[in-house]
């Protein structure tokens, strides 16, 4: 298997997925087209384009493959990509009873980073 391809275009700034493409008046991810492109088929049972290389900026045929919801959650636990399996927050600072609240929805918020926006609000 060779490495990602990147798309060229758009990258959404929050989860690096490959931007839209409008064609024919239709617009889906990158992704999608180079799959579909490719001879790739989403039926109703697999009807998402799923990357095994974890990489959303990603328009490689042979990482795409046809998928659902099921098999998207299914692979990011065995990647270890659920935010529960994750040591640390989306800035790096590490889940430590004293640096983690839990909301009542069972969601953690980091305390630092909770800190760190306050502070750059007041300023």
């Amino acid at each position: 298997m060779t490495g990602c391809v990147e798309f060229e275009g758009y990258i959404h700034p929050g989860n690096g997925h490959a931007g839209n493409v409008r064609r024919d008046g239709v617009r889906k991810h990158a992704y999608v087209w180079a799959f579909l492109d490719a001879g790739g088929v989403l039926t109703e049972e697999k009807p998402w384009v799923l990357h095994t290389c974890d990489n959303g900026g990603c328009v490689n045929v042979e990482h795409l493959y046809a998928g659902d919801a099921r098999d998207n959650v299914r692979d990011m636990f065995a990647r270890g990509r659920h935010r529960h399996q994750n040591p640390t927050c989306q800035r790096g600072h590490l889940w430590t009873a004293e640096n983690t609240y839990t909301r009542p929805n069972g969601r953690r918020t980091c305390r630092v980073c909770v800190s760190i926006k306050q502070t750059e609000k007041a300023s």
